[in-house]
């Protein structure tokens, strides 16, 4: 059986206490709440966001969103409690929360690499956060 490829998650903050801040992570879960084991970490005073808010679990060559909040967690709008996510998928953290574009990518320079922790990046004020619609013309 062929080793699954690495696949790094990113998470792009657009609305929220870390807007403007990519983290990656190759990890095969990623916890998000407010407790300071969680990868992804909100202030500990946005009470809206609960201790351990939600994960997401690496199956296969996959990503599910799992729920664990008393404010509930949204993908594109609709509230969730458990679902496979996409590349470009918009997750929120509690209604009016915040907000994080899921992305990923293969990298095949790190095949058997041990997981890494998050890095964080700062995008500059004047990028726009949109997605790019391509079609056969381009």
């Amino acid at each position: 059986m062929q080793p699954l490829p690495t696949i790094i998650v990113q998470l792009i903050h657009i609305a929220g206490p870390l807007k403007g801040e990519i983290q990656e992570f190759n990890d095969p879960e990623i916890a998000v709440g407010r407790l300071s084991t969680c990868q992804v970490r909100f202030p500990k005073d946005l009470a809206i966001i609960s201790r351990k808010h939600a994960a997401i679990f690496r199956e296969g060559n996959r990503f599910r969103l799992v729920d664990e909040s008393a404010n509930g967690t949204f993908l594109n709008g609709k509230s969730v409690s458990e679902a496979f996510l996409k590349n470009g998928d918009v997750i929120m953290f509690a209604e009016g929360g915040p907000k994080v574009s899921f992305l990923t990518r293969v990298d095949d320079n790190m095949a058997a690499s041990p997981p890494v922790s998050y890095t964080h990046l700062t995008l500059p004020t004047n990028v726009s956060m949109c997605r790019s619609r391509w079609s056969a013309d381009d």
